[in-house]
Order: structure tokens, then C-alpha cells, then sequence
């Protein structure tokens, strides 16, 4: 299986002595960054930004993985601080605000908690003070600090952006500070991802136990914290949209896929591999096929057929999802391998991925118009669709057309573009008046 870094990140910076939401990072928008926009050294900048499903996603940084309000997580502390003090500079959009959240606990449980709101925009940076009240000494520490306010009914804002720097806590007699506290010291985390695959879990990468080549898919059961275990899964092309299932054109009407597989089940975990075929978003065929577990890499052949040509072929390999049990930390699925009789996935892909490179879409997000810009193709059938597949807007372009955006709402759509050939190439665009 063909393994590639995600989109074009050489890697994905991490502040040391934080967890942070590029600990996370699958694909989509970067919410954390380090910034030379700084008091002295680097500073850490957080966002919100919308990701290609109109989700706003929120960067946030914090020293534990676990939800700290519940007394997990968190690193030893012993002093008694009176606050906590630092500096920002940013800008909030729609009254949005970063938020600030500090717990003191002590043998498990919390002996004050504390949560702070910054909201007034400032082009410079800007002291900030918060006080603690803490009446004991506690035995550890935690902290988070996000972007946006999402606690409550609050929803956050695409375009809100803080810096932070330089914080620590204050009072008499204070010894201990809280690590990389003016975000100096970064380090660079490799992300990988798959070509011609998605996921939508965290930790669903690369390993080198494989069955052939130097590397194999891993797709476990993810820890989100405070308890919470998430199958994972494995997608054939992009991220389905909300409200329409997502493929690779195709147009077989009987087929078999084979791949080799391993599976470790913990607590009686299922695994499946799930075939889709579409017919103008119509499902005309398909399988849903278990997997049994094994320790040894495994050949598994699948016929799958349908009455009518299809024009989209579904693929998911999931591990631990639509069960009746809970998931279980420690069950893992390994895929490697994976061909159609008919044609390779590579050889799926290669005239899309031709024809995309070849396209360019801009700008975006756009307002009123959106240019499309050929390179040496002619006669090109476009269409603007809502995540439904609903047609909005149609025409031909050839070389350089603009497209007029105006009769639409603010909001996510796909272009979608097609050549006699059959050659096709979609573009996620967003509509925005701001």
C-alpha cells in the first residue's frame, strides 16, 4: 500500500512540553503553529478555521490528553499560586473568545477550578491576569487553553486567532512554572496519511509490519480520553461529504476484491470491509463482509457484482464500528495489497490525479465569482453541487472561464469537472462574503 505525508506538510510542529490539537492531526486545516510574531524567541499562535465539511475546527493546547474538568491528567505541582498571568495579542470574530481553563487537584480530585475568557481583539501584545483562590496545596496541575469558546451553547468562529506567550503563575514563594511556558523549544511531528485513502480517525498511520513492501495500513481503536474508545476506518478516496456517500468513479458490474489482512480482536471487536457501488447516488450492489481475526497476514478474495453499470465504487475497511459492544483498546487491523481484478486502484486514480493537477480553482473561499483555469484542455463540463449532489449551477469552460457564485448561499459546495472521456476531477470550494 502506497503511503504518503499528508497533504503538503513536511511535518506538524508541536510545542514541547504540550499536547496540543496537532497531536491529533489527520488532514484538513492546521489549528496550532508556531509564530516568530513573538514577545522574544516563538510564540504559539491558536485558530479556529472552517474544514472542508463547514466544521469549525479549534486549536487548543494543553498539558493532558484526558478532559482535564474531571481531575485526570496533568503534571505533578505542589505550589500554591494566587494566579496566572501571560500575554496575547489577536482578533475574535463574531464575539467569539479564547478560553483559558486551570484545575488544582489533589489525590484525584479537584480543589479549584478556574476558567478565563479573552475576547477583546488587540493588534499588540497585551498582559493578562487571572486570579486563583486556592485555599491547599494541591498535588498537580491543569491546563487548557483554546481559540474559541465551545463550552456550553457557545459555537466558535471561522477567523479567530490568538497568540500566546509567555505565561506563568504568580505569587509568593512560587518555584514551580509550567513547561516551555514562553513556547521557545518546538519539535516536528511526521503525519502520514494514505494516497488515494482517508481516514476519520487519529490514529489511523502507517506500519512496517506489512505483508509485502515497506509498509502496511494500521487502523486501530483510538483512546479519545476520560474512557472514550472509537473504531477506526479506512476509506477508499476522500472523506464522504454530510449527506452523500463519496467513491472513486467506476464502472464495473462484476468484480472481486483481494487484499491480505490481519486482525487482533480484543473483547470480541468486529472488523469488516464494506463494498459500495452508486448509480447516480443510488446504491445498486455491494458487500459487507466480517473479517475473523488472525495473527498471520490473510488472503481474502471478495466477488462483488451488480444488475446495472455503477458510476461509484465505496470502499471502507472499519474496525470495531456498528457494534452492539463497546470498543476495546488494543484491537487493530492491518491492510495490505488491495487490487480489484479489473484494474489496480492506482491505475483508478492516475487519470483523475492527471487531469486534477492540471486544474486550478480560484480564489477560494470565493465571493461573487470563481475563476477555473485550464492547462491545454478544452471543452470541459462543470457543475456546482451542495453537499447533497443538488445541481446548482452548470456550464463549459475552456482555458480560463469565471464562474458566476452570486445566486449562492454562504457556504461549502463541490465543483465537479468532465471531459467525453469520462475523465472527471472535484474541487471543494467555499462561498464567502467576508
Amino acid at each position: 500500500m502506497v503511503i504518503s505525508k499528508v497533504g503538503k506538510q513536511p511535518g506538524v510542529d508541536k510545542p514541547n512540553g504540550w499536547f496540543s490539537s496537532n497531536d491529533f492531526y489527520i488532514s484538513g486545516p492546521i489549528c496550532v503553529s508556531k509564530t516568530i510574531d513573538s514577545r522574544n524567541g516563538f510564540a504559539i499562535k491558536l485558530e479556529s478555521k472552517l474544514n472542508d465539511f463547514g466544521i469549525i475546527d479549534v486549536g487548543y493546547f494543553t498539558n493532558s490528553t484526558c478532559d482535564p474538568t474531571n481531575g485526570d491528567g496533568g503534571m505533578p505541582y505542589s505550589n500554591i499560586p494566587d494566579g496566572i498571568n501571560g500575554f496575547y495579542k489577536g482578533s475574535f470574530a463574531n464575539e467569539d473568545s479564547a478560553v483559558i481553563f486551570v484545575g488544582f487537584k489533589k489525590n484525584g480530585n479537584l480543589i479549584g477550578r478556574y476558567t478565563f475568557k479573552i475576547g477583546a481583539s488587540s493588534n499588540v501584545f497585551k498582559p493578562f491576569s487571572f486570579p486563583f483562590d486556592l485555599s491547599d496545596s494541591p498535588d498537580s496541575v491543569l491546563i487548557e487553553v483554546s481559540a474559541s469558546n465551545v463550552s456550553g451553547n457557545n459555537e466558535p468562529s471561522a477567523g479567530t486567532s490568538i497568540i500566546f506567550d509567555d505565561i506563568q503563575f504568580t505569587g509568593i514563594g512560587i518555584t514551580q512554572q509550567l513547561n516551555n511556558a514562553n513556547f521557545d523549544n518546538w519539535s516536528t511531528n511526521n503525519v502520514y496519511g494514505f494516497k488515494n485513502w482517508s481516514a476519520t480517525t487519529r490514529d489511523v498511520t502507517r506500519t512496517t509490519d506489512s505483508y509485502s513492501g515497506e509498509a502496511a495500513a494500521y487502523i486501530p481503536v483510538s483512546d479519545f480520553g476520560d474512557g472514550l474508545f472509537v473504531g477506526g476506518n479506512l476509506i477508499l478516496g476522500e472523506i464522504p461529504e454530510i449527506g452523500k456517500r463519496q467513491g472513486i468513479p467506476y464502472n464495473v458490474t462484476n468484480d472481486t476484491l483481494s487484499f491480505y489482512y490481519k486482525f487482533n480482536s480484543v473483547n470480541e471487536d468486529s472488523a469488516n470491509v464494506i463494498i459500495s457501488l452508486f448509480k447516480q447516488a443510488f446504491p445498486i450492489g455491494g458487500e459487507n463482509v466480517v473479517l475473523e481475526p488472525t495473527t498471520e497476514y490473510q488472503l481474502k478474495k471478495i466477488p462483488f457484482n451488480s444488475p446495472f453499470s455503477p458510476d461509484t465504487l465505496s470502499l471502507i475497511f472499519a474496525v470495531a464500528q456498528a457494534q452492539i459492544n463497546p470498543a476495546s483498546l488494543g484491537s487493530v487491523l492491518y491492510i495490505d495489497d488491495v487490487k480489484l481484478n479489473s484494474a489496480p486502484f492506482n491505475a483508478l486514480f492516475e487519470k483523475a490525479k492527471q487531469y486534477d493537477e492540471l486544474i486550478n480553482v480560484f480564489p477560494n473561499p470565493a465571493q461573487n465569482e470563481l475563476y477555473v483555469e485550464l492547462d491545454g484542455s478544452q471543452n470541459i463540463e462543470y457543475l456546482v453541487t451542495d453537499v447533497a449532489g443538488k445541481i446548482l449551477i452548470s456550464g463549459v469552460t475552456s482555458n480560463k472561464t469565471t464562474v458566476d457564485l452570486s445566486s449562492l448561499k454562504n457556504g461549502i459546495y463541490l465543483m465537479s469537472l468532465q471531459t467525453n472521456d469520462g475523465v472527471w476531477a472535484v474541487k471543494r470550494i467555499v462561498k464567502s462574503n467576508q
